[in-house]
């Protein structure tokens, strides 16, 4: 890049607490065995379906994550037939930058109010490997990353501005832009917080309770 040029840097607020998942199988085609040993590199991605929610206005989201079977390699795959959610697509806001193993709740997919009985899928080919995953509005598979009923658990909230308003739960397009020169620094300052309220039957992890780690998300460079 040429000096002086300037980039956008948009920043997801994807802190999340996703409680009602629920083992349905789901159609994987993959040229690998299901219980194949973790490699450093060379497996495949697979698109992880979370589930659907509804915000509190009753919009309706399909929540979806990624599962990279390497333990090391990182995989830059761009939108386009290698990385594609169709019908309608190939580009709902998916990633296209994985990083190794489990992502949860990376993404999500606002889908009309009509949507039962359809279905979008997200095929990735990586490393030579064909997944494909189906998403839809199956009762069974409907979340709520809002409040853990048993506990009173909310999400973290996180803002981007000291004068802004917090966003907690699923990431729901932009909660921030910013734009420098390519040969400068930029300074990416976040506020979070917490309710407190954990798990009496789990182990209290030491330190501050929300952990914050930022990661590219999709684009070049």
């Amino acid at each position: 890049m040429t000096a002086g040029w300037t980039f956008i840097t948009r920043v997801s607020a994807a802190a999340i607490l996703v409680v009602a998942l629920l083992a349905v199988p789901q159609r994987v085609v993959t040229q690998e065995l299901p219980l194949a040993p973790m490699r450093a590199s060379g497996q495949s991605v697979t698109a992880a379906y979370e589930g659907w929610f509804r915000t509190p206005d009753g919009q309706i989201h399909l929540l979806v994550g990624y599962f990279n079977r390497n333990t090391e390699e990182v995989l830059d795959i761009p939108v386009g037939p290698d990385n594609r959610i169709e019908p309608g697509g190939p580009d709902y806001g998916q990633p296209t930058h994985f990083l190794p193993r489990r992502a949860w709740g990376v993404f999500s997919i606002n889908v009309p109010s009509d949507f039962s009985g359809q279905t979008l899928t997200w095929t990735i080919v990586a490393n030579g490997q064909l997944t494909q995953v189906p998403m839809g509005l199956d009762p069974l598979w409907e979340v709520e990353p809002y409040l853990e009923p048993a506990q009173g658990n909310t999400p973290p909230q996180v803002k981007f501005i000291s004068s802004g308003e917090f966003h907690h739960g699923p990431p729901l397009g932009i909660s921030a832009e910013y734009e420098t020169a390519v040969d400068a620094s930029l300074t990416l300052t976040l506020w979070a917080t917490d309710d407190g309220q954990v798990d009496p039957n789990r182990r209290v992890l030491e330190g501050a309770p929300v952990r914050i780690r930022w990661s590219k998300y999709r684009g070049g460079g």
